[in-house]
């Protein structure tokens, strides 16, 4: 027998940090398909001064924050100021420790490379943590 597959779809607002072209649209195509408001960036300091002129709140925010500057450090405490209930997925290509200022419910870390589907599903348990 087949087993259905989880519920993935959503409508919250998620943030995505990746600076290769081709898994930045790939992962942003699946989950803006899948109905999530997905904003896309290539650095978290880009992202940053966009997100300041913007104001919006992020219900999720998806980057490898293992990068050797504080640049995703300091978007991520801007970003938990304006949006308290924050979930973060690390997607890092080498090692990663949980964010220490963040639950560990609201937070994943998720190696690369990982398969789409099981993306899809940590973005969805994560924002689904509360329910």
């Amino acid at each position: 027998t087949l087993v259905p597959l989880p519920q993935t779809a959503g409508k919250e607002s998620l943030l995505l940090i990746e600076d290769d072209d081709v898994v930045r649209k790939m992962v942003a195509g699946i989950l803006t398909a899948d109905g999530y408001d997905v904003l896309a960036f290539t650095n978290s300091a880009t992202a940053l001064r966009k997100l300041k002129r913007i104001d919006k709140k992020l219900d999720l925010v998806i980057a490898d924050y293992t990068e050797t500057h504080g640049e995703v450090h300091r978007m991520l405490a801007y970003l938990k100021n304006n949006s308290p209930d924050l979930c973060v997925l690390c997607t890092p290509s080498s090692e990663a420790t949980p964010l220490l200022w963040l639950a560990r419910e609201r937070q994943h870390i998720l190696p690369k490379p990982f398969a789409l589907s099981t993306l899809i599903q940590e973005v969805r348990r994560l924002l689904d943590f509360d329910l």
